[in-house]
């Protein structure tokens, strides 16, 4: 922007006025004009420039480049001198701030249709048109005549040019800028005035004048870039090339350029939100181990990692109108779904937020929770002393458009209404046919009668049912008594709450605050106050404290009553008839003799794939009251949603505590359409079977080694005896099943057919994939008593008298298009099994478990185990399947398993065994493990690992996981014990509610993932500017070289800074620093960080490489942990492959 100021003497503008003709137009208007007055002119960078009053005209012209200046100086007569004086000046004022968004949108084509001819056809590019200029900007000044009474003066002497300052200013971002226009009100009637010459005064010397130009500097604008990772979008390629064209960018120049203008963040991978594990721990040379270079890795399930993708909101917060409704304290949001829940959803307030009347607008990213069914919206916890009226919120899905209405209508105050702070609101709105009713429920606390048993602290619960929970909820106004939790005294409470539906579980406990916060807890009852279900009883007995018990003051409690249910495993086989599934609700109702059922929905409660695909079988477990015996049974679905109608193969009801099978055999359509038009109909069984007279079978698949031998169709077989056969048995446990060169165990309970006589094998899929090329199966039929065996005594190749060994040699494709074209075979047993010895390395491993015998040591968790020897270990593997879960792990019971796995050999160093902590009852105390190789024509030798300890997170030290010594190493493994120092950084905001836990590596072990639970040095943990110190009992790890610590966002402050953690071992102190957040929204993003020792090396790198993708593959971020044992880095080129 230039700015030029000139100054016109009073008889020039007198002059000036009685010739206007002379006059010239000018296209520029002046801001101000002023008459005789000394005044004040503001620019648009604020610049004052102040003119004497012996001017009669001062005036600043803005102009918007040189050019313009000068053409103004030259239309008004005005000479510049050739050298002018130059000043250089910066723009005083605070530089211009921009906000650059960068974001990065990924499309997704739709699928591919099937390969086709590749035509190429070429097309001269066309010549891109000339650019078009803009128009020229005219501007009119309209003249005005101004009429003057001549006054006749003597000519004066040659004016010389006058002194000319232009102050040149860089352009600015565009900007509106004021405009203020002052026009001259006409003269009133003039009188007839008298003509008085006066002699002139002598003329004045001019100042030599001078040219000054200034000149300022271009201000340095300051850019704040945002990185966003958008939504995946759907986008048709054909549609989007005819829309950029030439504008298009390869993959590499797409890189490129982004850098080139600044962008350093990751725009070349593609999340798909899915971290997948393959272990090895195995060497890749030609001189050690089994000598291989390459090896085949399979995916630990147990370590996959899904991270769900965020959808955006838009919500709107209605506060009621009327007095005292506003707020200033900081709403909190919860939203639940069929998918489950949100995190902590915290809205910005500032000082016009939540006033009364008035609706406020907030965004939100929300992670996938299905559709609605509540909204948890609460104050909080720093602003008690805030009301709130709250009359609705409105949530939109912003991906599906879909809007929701949660109507409240109270009061969220601790001293208005009944004094919560916190509501539940059921959704209204699409796919919700009936909102869900808010109950009240009345929880009965029962302290127990031990001395010492009340405490003065403050006691919340959060109650979990099938529809979610209720949160954390502070119990604080007792129905009974003024004076809470006292010893042997009953306080009552009302939580209100959205519908749970049927309560499976509570987490109860105190905050540890008070004079005496220790609390012995006797037992919850709570009752819902519609009672459409029974009370549920939670029995505890257990201390709260710090100082007592196994020091817990927050515990899990399951149901008592749960005790007296028993378990019921339907399977629901739908129809391989075209288009047979459905995506309908179904139901289902049980009538037994003692009782019945409610309708039982059966969703994705207890399972995530999709239900009721065509020629599926779905698997539900329920905990139900005992039925007696099962006389019938009523299926349906509801007829809504596109698709409804449902063809219904057989119902199969497993009771194993009764030892009762029941078979439904239906084969019919559920449609509207279809048949009769029934979408429900009732069943009687169509087979019982006592599950007294089942066996277990144990079936190895072995698939042969050729291209493609594999298949993605559902297998299954069928056993033929002289006592009948069995059901078509669906071939099912894990994802990979039935993989080139693979070997796939099944176990399953069967009725005992007598000794096999044939197998039916195969499948019905018609799928391109389907192709499979069996080499041969091995059934091991397993004896309840003795068996005529006399005729198949050539095939019985084991030596325990109750197990037979069948072999099937197959040899041969399962596929439509090739070969004889069969997809089913039958297989008659095998003499000669000289050709079915494996290759393989694995050895058998007798696993005997000792549950303790106390009381509650019983687990209905899955339980799993790993064993190391020296140099390798097996894989991670659970004890038994579902199947044979049944009487598994209980008070005092002793469990074998036989497993081939991979030979760790001679001596085994360590056991890691542990539970997954699924199920009602989880808890588990495990007293010891005895371990025995059975190798053939080996003596073998027993291990034994001690262990006399739980395994549950609200018992012992919270531990679920546990590596265990063998007795026999105990001298040459000590324990050690490890002192760990965290240190949390001094920033704001440095400290942490949130839970934390560490993991340490050395070159001769790790642990297993460590919770740092108790700190030596202070109550409240991980607070800013604090050294928090805690003691890890471990097998001697050796040099600690790495260690990974993360924390679980949970609490209320989950952000923390760590500065640095110190390990002494009593010998050395190793030092990880790491000076970074461990929070999702600061730093990096990320609640987990792998930190090296200071001294040494690390081998990964923090941050993953980028790679360099094609427009024709999707790029993958691997890490490769090399192994730290002597020489297990390697120079030639390394390899990979991957395998879907």
């Amino acid at each position: 922007m230039h700015i030029c100021m000139f100054r016109i003497e009073k008889e020039e503008f007198r002059k000036w006025a009685s010739n206007p003709v002379e006059v010239r137009s000018s296209p520029y208007e002046p801001l101000n004009i002023g008459y005789n007055h000394s005044y004040t002119i503001t620019s648009r960078l604020d610049r004052t420039t102040t003119v004497s009053k012996d001017y009669i005209s001062d005036t600043i012209i803005l102009t918007k480049s040189v050019e313009e200046t000068e053409l103004y100086l030259e239309n008004h007569g005005i000479d510049l001198c050739k050298n002018p004086q130059i000043i250089r000046r910066t723009i005083p004022e605070r530089p211009p701030t921009y906000e650059q968004r960068v974001s990065v949108r990924y499309l997704q084509p739709p699928p591919l249709p099937p390969s086709g001819s590749l035509i190429i056809k070429e097309v001269s590019t066309e010549q891109p048109p000339p650019l078009s200029s803009l128009p020229p900007l005219i501007l009119h000044l309209v003249n005005q005549c101004i009429f003057f009474t001549v006054t006749r003066t003597l000519p004066p002497l040659p004016v010389p040019p006058r002194s000319v300052v232009i102050e040149r200013y860089p352009p600015l971002p565009e900007k509106p800028r004021d405009i203020i226009i002052e026009r001259w009100i006409p003269y009133g009637r003039q009188t007839e005035r008298h003509t008085i010459v006066q002699q002139a005064a002598p003329p004045i010397e001019y100042p030599k004048p001078s040219c000054t130009i200034v000149i300022y500097e271009v201000p340095q604008a300051r850019i704040v870039r945002k990185f966003e990772q958008l939504d995946v979008t759907n986008e048709n390629p054909e549609d989007y090339v005819a829309r950029y064209s030439e504008s298009l960018l390869n993959s590499t120049t797409l890189v490129q350029q982004a850098r080139n203008v600044g962008v350093i963040e990751d725009i070349v991978t593609f999340f798909t939100g899915i971290k997948q594990t393959f272990p090895c721990n195995n060497w890749l040379a030609d001189d050690e181990g089994d000598k291989r270079i390459e090896r085949r890795l399979k995916e630990d399930t147990l370590l996959r990692k899904i991270y769900l993708s965020a959808t955006p909101w838009h919500i709107w917060i209605y506060t009621s109108d009327k007095q005292g409704a506003s707020t200033n304290a900081q709403a909190i949001l919860v939203l639940y779904g069929s998918n489950g829940k949100s995190k902590n959803i915290k809205l910005e307030r500032n000082s016009n937020t939540f006033q009364q009347g008035n609706c406020d607008q907030f965004e939100a990213d929300i992670y996938d929770i299905g559709v609605p069914s509540k909204l948890r919206v609460s104050l909080n916890k720093e602003s008690l002393s805030a009301s709130w009226h709250l009359d609705r919120i409105e949530m939109k899905n912003l991906k599906t458009n879909k809007k929701y209405t949660f109507r409240c209508g109270r009061w969220l105050s601790k001293t208005e209404g009944d004094k919560q702070i916190i509501r539940e609101l059921p959704a209204e709105g699409p796919e919700i046919s009936r909102p869900l009713p808010i109950v009240q429920y009345r929880v009965d606390v029962y302290t127990g009668n031990e001395t010492d048993a009340g405490t003065d602290a403050n006691v919340f619960i959060n109650i979990y049912g099938d529809y979610g929970d209720t949160g954390v909820r502070l119990l604080e106004y007792s129905l009974q008594n003024t004076d809470k939790f006292e010893k042997n005294q009953l306080d009552s409470f009302i939580i209100e709450a959205v519908t749970l539906k049927q309560i499976r579980k509570i987490q109860i406990g105190h905050d540890g605050t008070g004079t005496h916060s220790g609390w012995f807890l006797h037992k919850v009852v709570i009752r819902q106050d519609d009672q459409h279900f029974e009370p549920v009883t939670f029995i505890c007995n257990r201390w709260f404290g710090v100082d007592k018990d196994d020091r817990q003051i927050v515990r899990e409690l399951p149901p008592t009553q749960n005790l007296n249910k028993i378990t019921y495993n339907i399977k629901i086989k739908t129809g391989d008839v075209l288009q047979a599934g459905t995506d309908a609700d179904v139901h289902l109702k049980i009538f037994g003799e003692k009782d019945s059922t409610d309708k039982i929905p059966l969703t994705t409660i207890n399972n995530k794939k999709a239900l009721f695909e065509c020629g599926s079988i779905d698997n539900f477990t329920f905990e139900l009251y005992d039925l007696g015996k099962i006389e019938h049974i009523l299926i349906g679905h509801n007829g809504k949603k596109f698709g409804a109608g449902w063809f219904l193969d057989w119902i199969e009801i497993d009771i194993p505590i009764r030892q009762e099978h029941y078979r439904f055999n239906c084969n019919r359509w559920l449609d509207e359409k279809e048949g009769d038009g029934k979408i429900e109909v009732d069943l009687t069984p169509s087979d019982t079977i006592n599950k007294s007279n089942l066996i277990p079978y144990e079936i190895t698949v072995f698939t042969g080694d050729k291209a493609d031998a594999g298949t993605d169709a559902k297998v299954f077989i069928q056993i033929y005896g002289p006592h009948g056969r069995t059901e078509e048995i669906p071939l099912e446990s894990k994802s990979d099943l039935f993989e080139r060169n693979s070997i796939d165990k099944f176990k399953i309970n069967a009725p005992d057919i007598g000794p096999i006589e044939k197998i039916r094998i195969g499948h019905n899929s018609e799928n391109a994939s389907a192709a499979w090329y069996l080499e041969k199966v091995l059934i091991q039929r397993y004896l309840n008593s003795k068996s005529d065996r006399s005729k198949y005594l050539n095939q019985i190749k084991t030596s325990d008298s109750n197990i037979e060994e069948y072999w099937f040699n197959c040899q041969q494709w399962f596929d439509k298009d090739n070969g004889d074209k069969k997809t089913i075979r039958e297989l008659l047993p095998t003499y000669d099994n000289s050709d079915t010895s494996s290759n393989q390395k694995d050895i058998l491993y007798e696993i005997k478990v000792y549950t303790s015998k106390i009381s509650g040591a019983g687990t209905d968790a899955n339980v799993y185990i790993q064993i190391y020897g020296l140099k390798k270990s097996t894989d991670q593997i659970m004890l038994c399947n579902k199947t044979e879960r049944q009487g598994k792990f209980q008070m005092g019971s002793i469990d074998t398993f036989l497993h081939e796995l991979e030979d760790v050999g001679d001596n085994i160093e360590k056991i890691r065994i542990g539970h997954d902590n699924r199920g009602f009852d989880v808890t588990w105390h495990l007293d010891r493990v005895e371990i025995r190789r059975l190798i053939k024509n080996q003596e073998s030798k027993i291990y034994i690992f001690r262990c006399n300890r739980w395994f549950a997170k609200d018992k012992d030290d919270g531990f679920i996981v546990r590596d265990l010594i063998p007795g026999n190493f105990i001298e040459e493994k000590p324990t050690k014990k490890y002192i760990v120092d965290v240190y949390t950084g001094d920033k704001l905001g440095s400290g942490t509610d949130a839970n934390v836990f560490l993991t340490m590596y050395g070159y001769k072990d790790d642990t297993n993932e460590q919770e740092l639970k108790y700190s030596q040095t202070n109550t409240d943990k991980f607070e800013r500017k604090q050294i928090d110190r805690f003691l890890i009992e471990s097998p001697d790890l050796g040099y600690i070289y790495k260690i990974k610590i993360r924390q679980d966002q949970r609490g209320l402050l989950d952000s923390w800074f760590l500065d640095k953690v110190e390990i002494k071992d009593g010998q050395q102190t190793f030092v990880f620093n790491c000076d970074q957040w461990l929070a999702k929204d600061k730093g990096y993003s990320t609640l987990e960080r792998i930190l090296y020792e200071k001294n040494c090396r690390s081998s990964i790198s923090d941050i993953w490489p980028v790679s360099h993708s094609t427009d024709t593959h999707t790029p993958y971020n691997i890490q490769i942990q090399i192994d730290e044992a002597p020489d297990a880095g390697t120079s030639p080129n390394v390899s990979i492959h991957l395998f879907v």
